[in-house]
This record gives C-alpha cells, structure tokens and sequence, in this order.
C-alpha cells in the first residue's frame, strides 16, 4: 500500500457547506453563543440598580470621600462584596457628561436621529426663507421639533435600557416625525392672524383672469385649509409624542424604589399636562373658525405653556448613582449639528447646476466649500473639556440658536449663489438680445438677421415659436412691408412692443428655471398685465430714456426673494460665530489668556460680521437698477464679486487665529514646565555615584524598616 493511499484513508471527509443545517450548536464556540445571547433582549429592564447595588454605591462614595486610613474606614458587608459594576472598575471619568453602563446600539440612536432629520429636511426643503414672516415661521417650527427631540434624548441619555419596549418606542418616535413632516409644506405662522396681502392680490388675479366668483371662493376656501390642517396636525402630533414620553416616564416612575421621589414625579406629570394642552389646542382648532383669532392666538399660549413646563420639569432628575446607564448629550448635539450641517451642505450643492450658464460661479463655489468645512471646523475643535454641572441647561439651551443661525447662514449662502447666477443670467441674456437688436438694424434683411440670431438663444432659454417670437416676426415683417409713415411708425412701435414682451417671457424663464416654486399672485398679475396691457409697455417705450420703469418693476418683483434672502446672510453668519463662543465658554470656563482670546475673537468676529447689516440702512425694496435706487448699498454688495469671499476670509481668519493661541499656549505650558523642572548647575559635577534624597511630606510618608547607621558607624536594624 503506497503512502499516499493511507494518507486518503486517514484523512477525514471534507465537511458539506450545508452539513449545519441539523447540527446543534457548538458548546465551544463561545463567539457565537455571546452574540446571540447579547441579541436576545428582555421585554422591559429596569434603569435603575438594586437597592443592595445602590446601598454599597453610596458606600464606596464615602469612602472615596473620606482620607481616613484603609483601617479606619468604615467596613463593607460581605453582602456587598463582589457587587462592583464593570464600570466602577475602569475609573470613569467622574464629570457630568460622562458614558457608562449599556447604551443603546449605535443603529438605533442613528435611526431617531434620522427620524428627526426627514422632518428638518421637508421643512428646510419645502418653504422658501426669504422675508421675515418666512424666518420667524421656520424659526418657531424649527424650536418646536429640535425640543421634541432633546426631550426624548434627555429620556434615553439617563432611562435608556435595551429591551424591546425602548426599540418599539423608537419605531413610533419615527412615525411621529415622519406624520409631522406631512405638515411641513408652506408653513406660516401668522396665518390666521390679522390681514394678508397675499389674499388681495390673489383676488386681483382672479378678476384679472375673469375668474367667476364660485370659483375664487372656492380657491380662497382650499388656500385656507392648508394652514387650518397644518395646525391641527402639528397640535395632534406632538401632543401624540408627549403621550409616548409620558408612558416612558410612568414606566420609569413603576421600577423607581422612590415613588415620592421629584426625579421620577414631576416629569410624568408635566408630560400629561402637557399632553393634555396639545390636544386641547386641537380641540380649540376644531371647534373654532379660521378667521376666530382668539382662538388662533390661544392655541399659541397653550403650546407656550406645555413647553415651559417641561423645560422646567428637567429640573428635577434622579440621582446618577441609581441608574444603571448614563449617556453622552455631548455625542448626540454633535450628530445633530452634522445633520443640520449635511443638510445645509446639500441645499448648496442643489445650485451647482448652475455652474455651468454663470460667470465667476467657479470661485464662489470654492469660497462656499470653504465656509462650510470651516464652519464645521471651529465647532467639533473647540474646547471640549467636561461640561460644568451648574452651567449644562444653559449650554444646550445655547444649541437652539446656534443651529438657526448655522442653517440660516447656509441658506444665505445658497440664496446668495442662486442670486449671483442668476443676476449673471439675466445681465447676459439682455446684453445678447440687445446686440443681437443692433446687429438686425445694421443689417440689409433684418427678419433674417434676428431669426439666425434669436432662434437659438429662444431655444437655449427654452422659449419657443409660440412664446411670442411669432408676434414679434409678424411686427417685423410688417414694419418692412409698409410704406406710409403713419403706418410705419405704428409698425416699429408693435415692433418695440413684442420685443420687449418677448424680453419680459425670457426674464420669466430664466427666474423659474432657479426656483422651483410658483410665482406669487402679485408678481404674476404684474407680469400678465405687461404681457396683455399694451399702455404699459407703451409707457416702456415712449419714456425718452433708456430705462424702462415698468418692466423695471416687475424684474425687481422677480429678483426680489432671491436678494431679500441674502440681505441677513450677514447676521446669521455672526451669529454662528457668537454662539460658537458662548457655548465653548459655557462648556468650560477659560483658564487663561490663549482661551480668553479664541473666546473673545470669536465674538468680535461675529461683531464685525453683524455690522454687515448697517449696509441695509435707508434700503426700502430691491432695485435692479442700482443707479436709480437711493442707499442701495446692500444690492452693490450681494451683485459684487466679495459677497461670499468675505465669510470664507473671516472664517479663514479665525482657524488661524485659534491655531496661532494654541501653539502659543502650548509653547507657554512648556516654558512654565522647563522653569519648574530647571536642572542646576552643579548638576555636571556630579557623577553616577551622586543623588539627590527627596525626603517625602510628612501627610504621605511611609516609614518601611530600612537600615540605619548605628553610632559606631555599623548598620543596623531598628
């Protein structure tokens, strides 16, 4: 028998892929039975210890307390020996933001906090923050959602356990958001609330477009509806989420050893009060008119008052001792301030396909990049030492505007880029047409010369034959055809007249293809009655200068909401920087001069950037023609090339401020140590031989049987 032949004999049966399939599990495989009995989580867990785990806790505190010696201090149990959590063990960092005990998977914190960002996302996506009323609007939504969310972290930073009560509360956390984001679209807080303008205006286009009165009232009715379902929404919403923190906090209070303990009593009771004010509200909303603005104002103190009681109710906590897990809010503002960041950056990036049809886009795109890295930048390197215990309310109260004015700041920017190309677009487009105008009238056929010529810039904009060249072909045709004077002159003014029509029909392309959104009712009566009133365009034409008032004004209608937008980017942008100092300071009271000056250079520099908004003093509307418009100052700024290199030079500037105090401050602590530590002159004549007895402080001075000299000289023992 050869040997490879008993090597195939000895050699056992390689194993089936599917041979598991009825194999139990292995009893060795100590991985794998681990990881299934992590997975497997009870239905409900207690978030506090026992009372024996709590009874040796305070113990051991007392006895890190104490100085007395190990033999005087006072004796542990054998009841609770062996009690010492894992996490006693490792020396955990003892300061109020401190991560112990289990926490929840990190999927699961991820998924909330995504929950959390649909609702952002359609707010920030589906309204247009332009005007004041628009600010103020997304301002309050935007509190109302972000303190729902730091209301249920606050639960889960200190109540979380991993049982599957917790994952299905998260699931409905989830559909909570995902209803309140059906509310989202077109919200505005001062509806109801005294007159609108928007109303009138919208009547003058109806009766402008002989719409019948059925039908305007019922468009007024369904225009009315939607602020009406917002409201009640929004009031049934959150008033649904406070009934599930509720139960949260009943479940707390059920496994507390203290019932009569304020740490786990007032909070369950604030959140049915406050329950109960949310679903009031709607039944104020149900019961009342639109146009009742009692209760429309009532419902506003109702949602102010829940909110105030539960802001109070975080008061009061329970001892961290007694709980088994404490999380980091200082993770999850960071996780939140990187969504409100992504999500300003992709508003940004929406604009770059625009890159293409605008000068100078190349290089404000850089300078934006630049002043959204850096914005995440001066946050996340910050001082971030423990939070103080009597200043932590305040530092995460401080998050709330920091996070308007960091989205703020990049919708400005993002208005501001949309605002740059398309002033671009437009200037170019009317520097084409009109050397396209001068080349036909130098011209030996100039219906030839402006069908080889205006055809494709038509085409480029997306106007076609029917969107007026055919009335202004006709003009021409006919303007070349008669011979009388008097016919000639009404000729070339029906000319003139679809030229400028057709010049109004590009302006209005150009404008819809950088918003998405409709026009207003006042913007578009304005531009009917000069595509359809022939006395306005007349008044274009027979004014004897080169501007033209009415078609003047309804360009700046057009232009307006994109300037407006940017006019505050200035505000935002200190703001940001403001905060950013506020809350470093709050976080961690400086401790020298380099922390000091990063502080207070921060402020100043968000100073110098609110005093951007004195560029908007004496500035009533927005002009296009900055010519003809008195204090226009903040109009030359946001059509100037420096309106967006600013901030990222004044970002810039700040990195490297902060950057020159911390090296400076390192250079300074080295110094310090060297001047401590300096070694002495006579260190060089010393040799090997030679030390130095550092005799040790008497309070920590052990005294070990050492030899000492006898007084002939001979060691001995004491």
């Amino acid at each position: 028998m050869s040997v490879s032949s008993l090597r195939s004999r000895i050699r056992p049966p390689r194993p089936s892929s599917f041979a598991a399939i009825t194999k139990e599990v292995d009893p060795e495989n100590d991985d794998l039975i681990l990881n299934r009995k992590e997975r497997l989580i009870p239905w409900s867990k207690s978030p506090f210890f026992d009372k024996l785990t709590i009874e040796y806790r305070q113990l051991k505190e007392e006895r890190q307390q104490s100085h007395h010696h190990e033999e005087t201090s006072t004796p542990i149990s054998e009841t609770y020996a062996g009690m010492l959590t894992a996490d006693e063990f490792k020396g955990v960092d003892k300061s109020n933001d401190e991560e112990r005990g289990e926490r929840p998977p990190a999927w699961l914190d991820l998924f909330y906090d995504l929950a959390w960002a649909s609702t952002f996302s359609n707010l920030t996506q589906n309204n247009a923050i332009s005007e004041g009323k628009e600010l103020l609007s997304y301002a309050a939504f935007f509190a109302l959602v972000w303190w729902m969310w730091v209301s249920q972290v606050s639960y889960d930073i200190r109540f979380y356990s991993n049982d599957w009560v917790h994952r299905i509360c998260v699931f409905l956390q989830l559909c909570v958001f995902g209803t309140l984001a059906a509310f989202t679209s077109k919200f505005d807080i001062t509806a109801f609330l005294g007159s609108n303008n928007d109303d009138l205006a919208q009547r003058a286009l109806d009766a402008f477009k002989g719409t019948s009165l059925a039908q305007q009232e019922a468009n007024e009715r369904a225009a009315q509806r939607i602020p009406e379902i917002s409201f009640l929404g929004i009031a049934l919403v959150v008033g649904a989420s406070r009934v599930l923190l509720c139960i949260q906090y009943i479940r707390v209070w059920l496994y507390a050893h203290n019932k009569r303990d304020p740490g786990v009593l007032v909070k369950p009771l604030s959140m049915f009060i406050s329950a109960s004010l949310w679903f009031g509200s709607s039944a104020v909303l149900l019961t009342a008119r639109h146009d009742n603005n009692a209760a429309h104002i009532s419902k506003f103190i109702m949602w102010s008052v829940a909110t105030v009681i539960e802001v109070a109710s975080h008061y009061f906590s329970p001892p961290d001792g007694h709980l088994r897990s404490m999380g980091s809010l200082t993770a999850r503002l960071a996780t939140l301030v990187t969504i409100i960041l992504g999500e300003g950056l992709n508003a940004i990036t929406g604009t770059l396909r625009f890159a293409a049809t605008s000068l100078r886009f190349n290089v404000l795109c850089v300078c934006t990049a630049i002043v959204v890295y850096l914005t995440f930048y001066l946050y996340f390197e910050g001082t971030r030492p423990r939070i103080s215990k009597g200043r932590r309310s305040l530092w995460i109260c401080l998050h709330l505007p920091y996070m308007i004015c960091v989205i703020l700041f990049l919708e400005g920017l993002k208005n501001n880029l949309l605002y740059t190309s398309l002033y671009t677009s437009i200037s170019s487009t009317y520097s084409r047409f009109s050397s396209f105008l001068e080349e036909a009238v130098m011209s030996d056929n100039m219906v030839d010369t402006l069908n080889r010529n205006m055809v494709p810039l038509l085409a480029e904009k997306g106007l076609d034959w029917e969107d007026g060249w055919k009335q202004v072909m006709n003009a021409a045709i006919a303007t070349t055809e008669n011979t009388t004077t008097s016919n000639t002159i009404a000729s070339q003014t029906a000319f003139v007249r679809e030229l400028y029509r057709l010049l109004m029909n590009l302006t209005v392309k150009a404008v819809k293809s950088f918003e998405s959104e409709d026009l207003s009712p006042e913007v578009e009566l304005a531009v009917l009655q000069y595509l359809r009133n022939d006395s306005l365009v007349e008044i274009d034409i027979t004014t004897g200068n080169p501007t033209m008032p009415e078609f003047d004004k309804i360009l700046d209608l057009l232009l307006e909401p994109f300037a407006q937008s940017g006019r505050r980017v200035g505000a935002f942008a200190g703001g940001t920087l403001i905060f950013i100092a506020l809350i470093n300071v709050t976080q961690s009271w400086p401790k020298d001069r380099y922390a000091w000056g990063s502080a207070i250079s921060r402020f100043l520099n968000g100073t110098l950037l609110l005093l951007l908004l004195v560029v908007n003093v004496g500035v009533d509307g927005y002009s296009y023609d900055l010519s003809t418009t008195p204090g226009a100052g903040i109009w030359y700024w946001l059509g100037s090339f420096w309106s967006l290199p600013i901030f990222a030079f004044s970002l810039l500037g700040q990195v490297i401020v902060d950057h020159v105090l911390l090296v400076l401050a390192v250079r300074s602590a080295d110094r310090a140590l060297e001047q401590k530590y300096e070694p002495s002159l006579l260190d060089s004549l010393r040799d090997s031989k030679d030390y130095v007895y550092d005799p040790p402080e008497p309070s920590e001075a052990s005294f070990p049987s050492t030899p000492t000299a006898g007084p002939l000289g001979n060691p001995h023992s004491e």
